[in-house]
């Protein structure tokens, strides 16, 4: 059976998604609770390979199952054994040819921001604290730069694994949400590595990211609490 599970998580106490030596992971813990559920694994898959200390709302994997649950009893059961902070919120049998992967079309991220001159202990390990007044008009108009087919190789690190640096953002847009949260949210086709976070920063260092999305090299960029909020298929 071909397994899609929707995701949220505290990202905090996880080194991110992928597997790492001696190190928590997002796809460590679900691989045990899989593990104990089902005779047999394999083709684990993610929409996004999120970093450490990158929470998700709705990120989304499949992979191959055999015997265990049906698909339909696959929330609770895997609740019942997962840690506090990792909980799939749905799931559902697929077809064989179903990649969480590769066939998202879109995946949307939001950067939260504490705009207030007195740091929250609540929001501390959630949102970044910015206590300096923030203009969104002007945010808004150097945001509106990413969007469309740009290369970003400023936007990420320059040791990287990535050898295709071009994206494609249909949003990109900072918001007011309740009390003194503000919050960048984007949506593209795929991101590279630390790309919001730096496109982020850039912004708040007062960078005109009209300049950075032709191909600038990454030392010309800015500086890098994200959460992967949707993906679409």
């Amino acid at each position: 059976m071909r397994l899609k599970l929707s995701l949220s998580y505290d990202g905090t106490a996880f080194g991110g998604w992928a597997p790492q030596p001696e190190r928590r992971t997002v796809h460590g813990e679900l691989m045990r609770a899989l593990l104990r559920l089902y005779e047999g694994v394999e083709g684990l898959e993610v929409a996004g390979r999120t970093d450490a200390g990158v929470h998700a709302l709705g990120n989304v994997v499949s992979a191959e199952v055999r015997g265990g649950p049906p698909a339909e009893k696959a929330v609770v059961a895997l609740n019942s054994i997962l840690p506090l902070d990792l909980v799939v919120l749905s799931s559902e049998a697929v077809s064989e040819a179903f990649s969480a992967r590769y066939d998202a079309t879109s995946r949307s991220y939001r950067y939260r921001i504490w705009n207030n001159s007195v740091p929250s202990a609540l929001e501390s390990r959630r949102a970044l604290w910015y206590p300096r007044r923030l203009d969104l008009a002007a945010l808004n108009e150097n945001a509106a730069a990413l969007v469309g087919r740009h290369e970003f190789t400023a936007l990420t690190p320059a040791d990287t694994k990535h050898t295709v640096f071009v994206r494609e953002v249909s949003e990109a847009r900072w918001v007011e949400l309740d009390g003194a949260e503000v919050a960048f949210e984007i949506t593209a086709n795929s991101f590279l590595r630390h790309m919001v976070r730096t496109a982020v920063g850039s912004m708040l260092a007062g960078y005109d990211l009209a300049a950075l999305v032709d191909g600038s090299p990454r030392a010309e960029g800015g500086p890098t609490g994200l959460y992967l909020v949707n993906v679409s298929y």
